[in-house]
Protein backbone atom coordinates (compact mmCIF):
# COMPACT_ATOMS: atom_id res chain seq x y z
CA UNK A 1 0.00 0.00 0.00
CA UNK A 2 1.50 3.65 -0.47
CA UNK A 3 3.07 5.53 2.57
CA UNK A 4 1.15 8.73 1.10
CA UNK A 5 -2.05 9.03 3.55
CA UNK A 6 -4.14 10.94 1.12
CA UNK A 7 -3.99 8.25 -1.44
CA UNK A 8 -5.56 5.15 1.07
CA UNK A 9 -6.47 2.80 -2.19
CA UNK A 10 -2.52 2.07 -3.13
CA UNK A 11 -0.05 2.87 -6.03
CA UNK A 12 -0.85 2.41 -9.94
CA UNK A 13 2.68 2.28 -11.77
CA UNK A 14 2.53 2.93 -15.35
CA UNK A 15 4.19 1.53 -17.81
CA UNK A 16 4.86 3.43 -20.89
CA UNK A 17 6.73 5.25 -23.59
CA UNK A 18 6.51 8.06 -26.22
CA UNK A 19 8.82 9.29 -28.81
CA UNK A 20 9.04 10.69 -32.11
CA UNK A 21 8.98 7.54 -33.78
CA UNK A 22 6.03 6.19 -30.86
CA UNK A 23 4.44 9.07 -31.20
CA UNK A 24 2.15 10.46 -28.00
CA UNK A 25 -0.69 8.68 -28.28
CA UNK A 26 0.11 6.22 -25.87
CA UNK A 27 1.29 8.24 -23.48
CA UNK A 28 -1.85 10.47 -23.31
CA UNK A 29 -4.14 8.26 -22.54
CA UNK A 30 -2.66 6.80 -19.74
CA UNK A 31 -2.25 10.09 -18.54
CA UNK A 32 -5.92 10.36 -19.27
CA UNK A 33 -6.54 6.93 -16.40
CA UNK A 34 -3.71 8.10 -14.15
CA UNK A 35 -5.40 11.46 -13.53
CA UNK A 36 -8.67 9.93 -12.73
CA UNK A 37 -7.07 7.45 -10.26
CA UNK A 38 -5.25 10.33 -8.78
CA UNK A 39 -8.68 11.82 -8.16
CA UNK A 40 -9.85 8.66 -6.96
CA UNK A 41 -7.72 8.48 -4.11
CA UNK A 42 -4.93 6.33 -6.04
CA UNK A 43 -1.30 7.30 -6.23
CA UNK A 44 0.23 7.01 -9.63
CA UNK A 45 3.73 7.23 -11.23
CA UNK A 46 4.70 6.61 -14.54
CA UNK A 47 7.79 4.43 -15.77
CA UNK A 48 9.04 5.70 -19.10
CA UNK A 49 12.30 4.77 -21.12
CA UNK A 50 14.75 8.08 -22.41
CA UNK A 51 14.10 8.58 -26.28
CA UNK A 52 14.24 11.62 -28.33
CA UNK A 53 10.99 13.16 -27.72
CA UNK A 54 9.98 11.21 -24.50
CA UNK A 55 7.62 14.31 -23.24
CA UNK A 56 7.90 12.93 -19.31
CA UNK A 57 7.93 16.53 -19.04
CA UNK A 58 3.94 16.31 -19.86
CA UNK A 59 3.16 14.08 -16.78
CA UNK A 60 5.51 15.74 -14.54
CA UNK A 61 3.40 18.99 -15.27
CA UNK A 62 0.54 17.21 -13.37
CA UNK A 63 2.67 16.26 -10.29
CA UNK A 64 3.23 13.01 -11.12
CA UNK A 65 6.78 10.98 -10.85
CA UNK A 66 8.15 9.87 -13.54
CA UNK A 67 11.26 6.98 -13.36
CA UNK A 68 13.06 7.01 -16.44
CA UNK A 69 14.71 4.08 -17.69
CA UNK A 70 18.42 4.08 -19.05
CA UNK A 71 18.04 5.78 -22.83
CA UNK A 72 17.10 3.33 -25.91
CA UNK A 73 17.59 3.17 -29.57
CA UNK A 74 14.86 4.58 -31.29
CA UNK A 75 14.50 0.76 -32.93
CA UNK A 76 16.28 -2.36 -31.45
CA UNK A 77 16.42 -4.86 -34.01
CA UNK A 78 18.06 -7.68 -31.70
CA UNK A 79 14.20 -8.50 -30.05
CA UNK A 80 11.56 -11.08 -31.97
CA UNK A 81 9.48 -11.95 -29.29
CA UNK A 82 6.76 -9.84 -30.96
CA UNK A 83 6.49 -7.91 -33.94
CA UNK A 84 6.52 -4.38 -32.35
CA UNK A 85 9.85 -5.79 -29.78
CA UNK A 86 11.87 -3.30 -31.76
CA UNK A 87 9.78 -0.56 -30.17
CA UNK A 88 11.24 -1.20 -26.78
CA UNK A 89 14.80 0.35 -28.15
CA UNK A 90 16.74 -2.22 -25.24
CA UNK A 91 16.92 -5.90 -25.05
CA UNK A 92 14.27 -7.49 -23.96
CA UNK A 93 15.53 -9.05 -20.59
CA UNK A 94 16.56 -5.89 -20.12
CA UNK A 95 13.25 -4.39 -19.92
CA UNK A 96 11.51 -6.80 -18.23
CA UNK A 97 15.07 -6.93 -15.32
CA UNK A 98 15.01 -3.02 -15.68
CA UNK A 99 10.92 -2.67 -14.98
CA UNK A 100 11.07 -5.42 -12.06
CA UNK A 101 13.70 -3.25 -9.99
CA UNK A 102 10.96 -0.47 -10.07
CA UNK A 103 8.63 -2.54 -9.22
CA UNK A 104 10.30 -4.09 -6.20
CA UNK A 105 11.15 -0.82 -5.37
CA UNK A 106 7.56 1.26 -5.26
CA UNK A 107 5.34 -1.78 -4.22
CA UNK A 108 2.50 -1.06 -6.66
CA UNK A 109 -0.78 -2.09 -6.27
CA UNK A 110 -1.49 -2.31 -10.47
CA UNK A 111 0.51 -1.63 -13.21
CA UNK A 112 -1.01 -0.62 -16.33
CA UNK A 113 1.00 -1.17 -19.90
CA UNK A 114 0.44 0.07 -23.08
CA UNK A 115 3.17 -0.91 -25.36
CA UNK A 116 2.86 -3.03 -28.12
CA UNK A 117 6.37 -4.67 -27.71
CA UNK A 118 5.74 -5.79 -24.51
CA UNK A 119 4.40 -9.69 -24.14
CA UNK A 120 2.89 -12.15 -21.70
CA UNK A 121 6.62 -12.90 -20.47
CA UNK A 122 6.65 -9.41 -19.18
CA UNK A 123 3.17 -9.40 -17.67
CA UNK A 124 3.61 -13.28 -15.81
CA UNK A 125 7.02 -11.34 -13.79
CA UNK A 126 5.14 -8.36 -13.08
CA UNK A 127 2.38 -10.73 -11.47
CA UNK A 128 4.45 -12.38 -9.91
CA UNK A 129 5.33 -9.55 -7.94
CA UNK A 130 2.22 -9.96 -6.43
CA UNK A 131 0.90 -6.97 -8.90
CA UNK A 132 -2.86 -6.82 -10.53
CA UNK A 133 -2.07 -5.99 -14.51
CA UNK A 134 -4.06 -4.01 -16.79
CA UNK A 135 -2.88 -4.09 -20.96
CA UNK A 136 -3.72 -1.10 -23.11
CA UNK A 137 -3.53 -2.47 -26.32
CA UNK A 138 -5.14 -2.16 -30.19
CA UNK A 139 -3.46 -5.15 -31.77
CA UNK A 140 -4.68 -8.22 -30.48
CA UNK A 141 -1.27 -9.92 -32.12
CA UNK A 142 0.41 -11.48 -29.39
CA UNK A 143 -0.32 -13.63 -25.90
CA UNK A 144 -1.20 -11.13 -23.35
CA UNK A 145 -1.46 -12.49 -19.19
CA UNK A 146 -3.45 -9.52 -17.38
CA UNK A 147 -6.98 -8.79 -15.44
CA UNK A 148 -7.92 -6.18 -17.42
CA UNK A 149 -7.35 -5.69 -21.29
CA UNK A 150 -8.76 -2.54 -22.17
CA UNK A 151 -8.74 -2.02 -26.60
CA UNK A 152 -10.77 0.75 -27.76
CA UNK A 153 -10.98 0.08 -31.56
CA UNK A 154 -13.80 -0.44 -33.53
CA UNK A 155 -13.60 -3.80 -36.31
CA UNK A 156 -15.36 -6.46 -37.14
CA UNK A 157 -15.59 -9.11 -34.03
CA UNK A 158 -13.79 -6.92 -32.05
CA UNK A 159 -15.58 -8.36 -28.91
CA UNK A 160 -14.13 -12.12 -29.39
CA UNK A 161 -10.31 -11.66 -31.22
CA UNK A 162 -8.47 -11.58 -27.76
CA UNK A 163 -10.39 -14.66 -26.21
CA UNK A 164 -7.90 -16.93 -27.85
CA UNK A 165 -4.42 -14.68 -26.62
CA UNK A 166 -5.46 -14.21 -23.03
CA UNK A 167 -6.33 -16.55 -19.67
CA UNK A 168 -9.82 -17.50 -18.57
CA UNK A 169 -10.02 -14.91 -15.52
CA UNK A 170 -9.33 -11.68 -17.89
CA UNK A 171 -11.92 -8.94 -18.15
CA UNK A 172 -12.62 -7.15 -21.63
CA UNK A 173 -13.36 -3.47 -21.87
CA UNK A 174 -13.33 -3.48 -25.84
CA UNK A 175 -14.76 -0.99 -28.21
CA UNK A 176 -15.13 2.58 -28.60
CA UNK A 177 -16.88 3.31 -25.63
CA UNK A 178 -13.90 2.29 -23.58
CA UNK A 179 -11.71 5.35 -24.97
CA UNK A 180 -9.70 6.70 -22.93
CA UNK A 181 -9.60 10.79 -23.44
CA UNK A 182 -9.17 13.32 -21.27
CA UNK A 183 -11.19 15.00 -19.02
CA UNK A 184 -11.51 17.55 -21.26
CA UNK A 185 -13.35 15.91 -23.63
CA UNK A 186 -15.77 14.69 -21.02
CA UNK A 187 -15.75 18.13 -20.00
CA UNK A 188 -16.57 20.34 -23.01
CA UNK A 189 -19.87 22.23 -23.27
CA UNK A 190 -19.25 23.42 -26.76
CA UNK A 191 -20.32 19.44 -27.48
CA UNK A 192 -24.14 20.84 -26.82
CA UNK A 193 -23.78 23.55 -29.41
CA UNK A 194 -26.63 22.69 -32.67
CA UNK A 195 -24.14 21.16 -35.62
CA UNK A 196 -25.73 23.65 -37.72
CA UNK A 197 -23.91 26.58 -36.08
CA UNK A 198 -20.67 24.42 -36.75
CA UNK A 199 -21.91 24.67 -40.07
CA UNK A 200 -22.29 28.54 -40.41
CA UNK A 201 -18.90 29.09 -38.72
CA UNK A 202 -17.34 27.38 -41.44
CA UNK A 203 -13.99 26.12 -39.79
CA UNK A 204 -11.51 23.54 -40.52
CA UNK A 205 -8.70 22.03 -38.50
CA UNK A 206 -6.17 20.12 -39.39
CA UNK A 207 -4.36 17.85 -36.63
CA UNK A 208 -1.93 14.42 -37.10
CA UNK A 209 -1.19 14.19 -33.68
CA UNK A 210 2.59 14.93 -31.93
CA UNK A 211 5.24 13.79 -34.25
CA UNK A 212 3.36 13.78 -37.71
CA UNK A 213 6.59 12.49 -39.44
CA UNK A 214 5.46 11.86 -42.45
CA UNK A 215 3.74 15.45 -42.70
CA UNK A 216 1.04 14.73 -43.28
CA UNK A 217 -0.50 18.36 -42.24
CA UNK A 218 1.28 19.86 -44.70
CA UNK A 219 0.02 17.30 -47.84
CA UNK A 220 -3.81 18.04 -46.35
CA UNK A 221 -3.01 21.90 -46.20
CA UNK A 222 -1.95 21.83 -49.45
CA UNK A 223 -5.01 19.97 -50.62
CA UNK A 224 -6.93 22.78 -49.16
CA UNK A 225 -5.26 25.33 -50.68
CA UNK A 226 -6.14 23.25 -53.76
CA UNK A 227 -9.94 23.56 -53.12
CA UNK A 228 -9.87 27.41 -51.98
CA UNK A 229 -10.12 28.41 -48.91
CA UNK A 230 -10.97 32.17 -48.78
CA UNK A 231 -14.33 31.26 -47.27
CA UNK A 232 -13.00 29.11 -43.73
CA UNK A 233 -11.18 29.62 -40.81
CA UNK A 234 -8.67 27.33 -41.14
CA UNK A 235 -6.45 26.20 -37.73
CA UNK A 236 -3.75 24.12 -38.15
CA UNK A 237 -2.44 22.05 -34.70
CA UNK A 238 0.87 20.50 -34.34
CA UNK A 239 2.69 18.71 -31.54
CA UNK A 240 6.29 20.10 -29.95
CA UNK A 241 7.71 17.09 -31.76
CA UNK A 242 7.03 17.87 -35.41
CA UNK A 243 10.09 18.12 -37.41
CA UNK A 244 8.47 20.44 -40.45
CA UNK A 245 7.97 23.72 -38.46
CA UNK A 246 9.48 26.37 -40.23
CA UNK A 247 8.11 25.44 -43.63
CA UNK A 248 4.43 25.11 -42.27
CA UNK A 249 4.64 28.52 -40.30
CA UNK A 250 5.81 29.94 -43.73
CA UNK A 251 3.06 28.84 -45.57
CA UNK A 252 0.76 30.35 -42.90
CA UNK A 253 2.05 33.16 -42.45
CA UNK A 254 0.34 34.19 -46.30
CA UNK A 255 -2.93 33.83 -44.83
CA UNK A 256 -5.63 35.98 -42.93
CA UNK A 257 -7.83 33.36 -42.29
CA UNK A 258 -5.34 30.75 -41.04
CA UNK A 259 -3.51 30.27 -37.74
CA UNK A 260 -0.93 27.46 -36.37
CA UNK A 261 -1.48 26.63 -32.75
CA UNK A 262 1.47 24.29 -31.12
CA UNK A 263 1.21 21.84 -28.82
CA UNK A 264 -1.82 23.32 -26.81
CA UNK A 265 -4.00 21.90 -24.15
CA UNK A 266 -7.78 22.92 -25.38
CA UNK A 267 -7.68 20.12 -28.05
CA UNK A 268 -11.32 19.12 -27.56
CA UNK A 269 -12.32 23.16 -27.87
CA UNK A 270 -10.89 23.24 -31.40
CA UNK A 271 -12.87 19.79 -32.51
CA UNK A 272 -16.21 20.70 -31.27
CA UNK A 273 -15.54 24.03 -32.52
CA UNK A 274 -15.53 23.09 -36.36
CA UNK A 275 -17.23 21.57 -39.13
CA UNK A 276 -14.62 19.44 -40.50
CA UNK A 277 -11.11 18.11 -39.57
CA UNK A 278 -8.13 16.51 -40.89
CA UNK A 279 -5.89 14.15 -39.27
CA UNK A 280 -4.46 10.87 -37.94
CA UNK A 281 -6.55 7.38 -36.92
CA UNK A 282 -5.47 6.51 -33.64
CA UNK A 283 -6.53 7.79 -30.63
CA UNK A 284 -7.10 10.95 -32.17
CA UNK A 285 -10.42 8.95 -33.91
CA UNK A 286 -12.22 8.74 -30.67
CA UNK A 287 -11.92 12.44 -29.49
CA UNK A 288 -13.68 13.34 -32.95
CA UNK A 289 -15.96 10.85 -32.39
CA UNK A 290 -16.93 12.61 -28.84
CA UNK A 291 -16.86 15.89 -29.87
CA UNK A 292 -19.13 14.97 -33.13
CA UNK A 293 -16.80 16.19 -35.53
CA UNK A 294 -16.96 15.13 -39.26
CA UNK A 295 -13.86 13.96 -40.15
CA UNK A 296 -11.41 13.13 -43.15
CA UNK A 297 -8.13 10.79 -42.39
CA UNK A 298 -5.14 8.96 -43.00
CA UNK A 299 -3.57 6.12 -41.69
CA UNK A 300 0.32 7.13 -40.36
CA UNK A 301 0.73 3.25 -38.74
CA UNK A 302 -0.18 -0.52 -40.18
CA UNK A 303 -2.22 -1.17 -37.51
CA UNK A 304 -4.54 1.78 -37.81
CA UNK A 305 -5.68 0.74 -41.35
CA UNK A 306 -8.02 -1.96 -40.56
CA UNK A 307 -9.83 0.39 -38.30
CA UNK A 308 -9.80 3.27 -40.99
CA UNK A 309 -11.36 0.75 -43.51
CA UNK A 310 -13.99 -0.10 -41.08
CA UNK A 311 -15.22 2.84 -40.36
CA UNK A 312 -15.14 4.26 -43.45
CA UNK A 313 -17.35 1.38 -44.66
CA UNK A 314 -20.01 2.68 -41.87
CA UNK A 315 -19.25 5.98 -42.72
CA UNK A 316 -18.30 7.51 -39.62
CA UNK A 317 -15.43 9.26 -41.18
CA UNK A 318 -13.77 9.69 -44.75
CA UNK A 319 -10.69 7.91 -45.84
CA UNK A 320 -7.78 8.79 -48.38
CA UNK A 321 -5.89 6.39 -47.36
CA UNK A 322 -1.72 5.34 -45.88
CA UNK A 323 0.48 7.75 -45.54
CA UNK A 324 3.08 6.42 -48.02
CA UNK A 325 0.31 6.84 -51.05
CA UNK A 326 -1.62 10.18 -49.78
CA UNK A 327 -1.27 12.91 -51.60
CA UNK A 328 -2.54 16.63 -51.82
CA UNK A 329 -5.10 15.83 -54.31
CA UNK A 330 -6.18 12.96 -52.85
CA UNK A 331 -6.93 15.62 -49.55
CA UNK A 332 -8.51 17.87 -52.30
CA UNK A 333 -10.95 15.32 -53.60
CA UNK A 334 -12.05 14.36 -49.68
CA UNK A 335 -12.24 18.11 -48.56
CA UNK A 336 -15.03 18.49 -52.12
CA UNK A 337 -16.52 15.87 -51.14
CA UNK A 338 -17.18 16.32 -47.72
CA UNK A 339 -18.05 20.18 -47.83
CA UNK A 340 -20.38 20.10 -50.96
CA UNK A 341 -22.90 17.97 -48.76
CA UNK A 342 -24.45 19.55 -45.17
CA UNK A 343 -26.79 16.78 -45.17
CA UNK A 344 -23.61 14.56 -45.04
CA UNK A 345 -21.82 16.68 -42.77
CA UNK A 346 -24.77 16.46 -40.17
CA UNK A 347 -25.28 12.56 -40.73
CA UNK A 348 -21.56 11.95 -39.93
CA UNK A 349 -21.64 14.08 -36.96
CA UNK A 350 -24.41 12.33 -35.48
CA UNK A 351 -23.30 8.77 -36.16
CA UNK A 352 -19.92 8.89 -34.41
CA UNK A 353 -21.41 10.91 -31.20
CA UNK A 354 -23.32 7.57 -30.84
CA UNK A 355 -19.53 5.80 -30.55
CA UNK A 356 -18.19 7.68 -28.20
CA UNK A 357 -18.94 9.51 -24.91
CA UNK A 358 -16.12 10.44 -23.48
CA UNK A 359 -16.88 8.17 -20.34
CA UNK A 360 -14.40 5.55 -20.70
CA UNK A 361 -11.81 6.66 -18.36
CA UNK A 362 -14.82 6.08 -15.81
CA UNK A 363 -15.47 2.66 -17.17
CA UNK A 364 -11.97 1.65 -16.96
CA UNK A 365 -11.36 3.15 -13.43
CA UNK A 366 -14.94 1.15 -12.17
CA UNK A 367 -13.75 -2.00 -13.12
CA UNK A 368 -10.09 -1.37 -11.93
CA UNK A 369 -11.75 -0.06 -8.31
CA UNK A 370 -14.30 -3.60 -8.31
CA UNK A 371 -11.24 -6.02 -8.53
CA UNK A 372 -9.15 -3.73 -6.31
CA UNK A 373 -11.74 -4.82 -3.48
CA UNK A 374 -11.94 -7.92 -4.82
CA UNK A 375 -8.36 -8.70 -4.52
CA UNK A 376 -7.98 -7.19 -1.40
CA UNK A 377 -10.48 -9.25 0.40
CA UNK A 378 -9.25 -12.89 -1.15
CA UNK A 379 -6.49 -11.80 0.92
CA UNK A 380 -7.46 -11.24 3.78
Amino acid sequence: MSNNANNQNGLILFRVDASTHIGSGHLMRCLALALHMKAMGFEVAFVMRHFSGELSHVVKQHGINVHMLSTGKSIFEGNHHCQYGSWLGVDYNDEIKQVTQVVLRLKPSWVVVDHYGIDDKWHEKIQDLNCQLVVIDDLADRQIKSDIVVDQNYLPHYETRYEALTPKYTNFLLGPKFALLRQEFNDITTREILFKSRIDEKIICICFGGSDLSNETMKALRGLLMVGISDFTVNVIVGSNYQHLQELELVVSEFNNMSLFIQIDNVAMHMASCVLMIGAVGTMTWERCCTGTPSIVASIADNQIPTAQFMEEKGHHCYVGHFNQTTKSDYAKAVRLMMTSEEKLQEQHFQVKELVDGLGVSRVAYMIMKLTKKHDYAKR
